[in-house]
């Protein structure tokens, strides 16, 4: 061998470098599950343990998220058939990691296939892994990583078929699609996305019409079998009832009880500061973070879009096709949860995908031709890194750690000082909304909710009334005893948010549970106290 020949370069293919990222995040995720869990991941997880014990009913089938329950019945169900008794919580969290390790694979893969760049993939990647919503729900039991994967193998067929044209990229964009629509609805916003990716396949624009009919067809009979099938199963087998007249049911529900969030006055900005909280939250005043880190933090999602905006034109010039179909991805999902999600962190993701991937576009444009590229490069890095920096010291650490989850503490608090067979009775809002869920789940007690129990849509105050000394002199007779939250008591004003919630006359219930004489029984802090109460009145 020569002396001077050059060491061999090891040099890794786009497809184990998407491995080797999506590998090493979902050991960061595993390693530092939340324990901070979502009122949603708890009643999921809920549901699907019953299922598994009792049968699935057609009650265990989410309207709006109708694969995630039965997916973690078949988990559950396939570790019992094998001997083990899995933990479901843990299990569902397991198996939101894996798909968020895979959405990240599927990711780095189509922002390469774009920039053909290996730092600037990641730098791009990073910012989706390491963000802050994105981080959490990878780890709570919540629909949207499996939802998140669907969707970008829908995107993946959708760029395809705006390159090519091949029926089969239709076929695959409507199977993801509808599979993405069986853990969120809102996937049915990505038919904008396949349906421009149509119109993009001529570079005139122009459309030809049998040709766009046919294709487009194809994704939406793929996409509808595959979403509704699901709807059909349930209601067949148990149910039996027809999917036309469950979807009419679904459509007044929705009217019904979603319609007022649609009345709100429009504004973006609103929905913008939900997106900088999944991006890296701000937290509270007495967080470990300095507020320098989380002004960068801020700072560099602002970037981030003005960075799309500037280069906005470039983009539509160099990236046609893929700008075009990310633009509309962002739009559309910005534009629909402006109206619905009131700045929630949950829909964080969905939005900044796209706009992740725009600046990755965005990116390789500048830096071409620049000479002190790699230097641009290393400070996005940096930036990446001191994002995850702060969003783990101050957020997926803490959240990580059982004993900084109050909810949970008050839920061990209730089981400790009650015993089984024994009732809870609590407003179902405010601070303790989380007790919904986790007073059964954690607490294993019986409790009766009052917001679920004075819902106008199903009886008057009265018959809530009615129901409710019926349930409480039923708890007698067996013997049980009943305890109420203090803030039925004590807390004046939940008592008014309460009372104006579900029109009930001023005083109602205070003057209701104190004619049961309640009695101070334990008290975890100042807020939060047990009362029993006595049935000798």
């Amino acid at each position: 061998m020569s002396a001077d020949k050059a060491p061999k370069t090891i040099y890794l293919s786009p497809s184990w470098q998407a491995f080797l990222f999506a590998f090493s995040a979902l050991g960061i995720y595993l390693a530092f599950p939340t324990a901070n869990y979502s009122y949603d991941a708890v009643a999921y997880v809920s549901f699907i343990h019953r299922a598994s014990f009792l049968g699935m009913d057609q009650h265990l089938w989410n309207n709006y998220h109708i694969l995630y329950i039965p997916l973690g019945y078949l988990l559950e169900k396939a570790f019992l058939w094998f001997g083990g008794m899995p933990e479901v919580l843990l299990l569902m969290q397991i198996t939101n990691a894996l798909f968020s390790a895979l959405s990240l694979f599927v990711f780095f893969k189509l922002v390469y296939s774009e920039v053909k760049d290996s730092l600037i993939t990641l730098v791009t990647v990073g910012l989706l892994a390491f963000s802050y919503a994105y981080w959490y729900y990878s780890t709570d039991p919540e629909v949207y990583p499996p939802c998140i994967f669907f969707l970008l193998l829908t995107f993946h067929y959708a760029l395809r078929l705006a390159h090519r044209r091949k029926y089969l990229d239709s076929f695959y964009a409507g199977l993801f699609g509808g599979m993405a629509f069986g853990f969120h609805v809102s996937s049915l916003l990505i038919g904008l996305v396949v349906f421009l990716a149509l119109a993009l396949q001529n570079p005139q624009g122009r459309l030809s019409g049998a040709y766009f009919i046919k294709q487009f067809c194809i994704y939406l009979g793929v996409f509808f079998l595959v979403a509704f099938t699901p709807y059909y199963i349930r209601n067949h087998y148990y149910a039996n009832q027809s999917v036309i007249k469950e979807m009419s049911e679904l459509l007044v529900y929705v009217a019904r009880e979603e319609g007022e969030l649609f009345k709100r006055p429009y504004n973006p900005l609103v929905e913008y500061q939900g997106l900088q909280e999944g991006f890296s939250p701000w937290g509270p005043e007495d967080s470990e973070l300095f507020p320098l880190d989380r002004l960068v933090t801020r700072a560099l999602l602002l970037s981030i879009y003005l960075a799309v905006l500037w280069q906005a034109k470039s983009l539509w010039r160099q990236f046609r096709k893929p700008t075009g179909l990310l633009g509309a991805w962002a739009i559309s999902y910005f534009l629909f949860f402006t109206a619905y999600n009131i700045g929630s962190i949950k829909f964080a993701p969905f939005q900044l995908i796209p706009v992740f991937f725009l600046f990755g576009l965005a990116t390789k444009i500048f830096l071409k031709g620049l000479q002190r590229a790699s230097l641009v490069k290393g400070l996005l890095g940096v930036g990446v890194f001191l994002l995850a920096e702060v969003n783990f010291v101050g957020f997926i650490y803490p959240e990580s750690q059982l004993e900084n989850n109050l909810n949970y503490q008050k839920a061990l608090f209730i089981q400790q000082h009650t015993q089984p067979g024994d009732l809870v009775i609590h407003y179902g809002i405010g601070e303790n909304i989380l007790q919904k869920v986790y007073l059964p789940y954690f607490a294993g007690r019986d409790e009766l909710i009052l917001d679920f129990t004075f819902n106008p849509y199903r009886a008057s105050y009265s018959e809530a009334l009615t129901f409710l000394d019926q349930r409480i002199a039923q708890r007698a007779a067996q013997g049980r005893q009943v305890f109420i939250f203090s803030e039925l008591l004590e807390d004046e004003a939940l008592i008014r948010q309460f009372h104006a919630k579900h029109k009930l006359p001023e005083g109602l219930l205070k003057k209701f549970f104190l004619r049961y004489q309640p009695r101070l029984h334990a008290v975890f802090n100042e807020g939060f106290k047990l009362y029993v109460l006595s049935f000798s009145r």
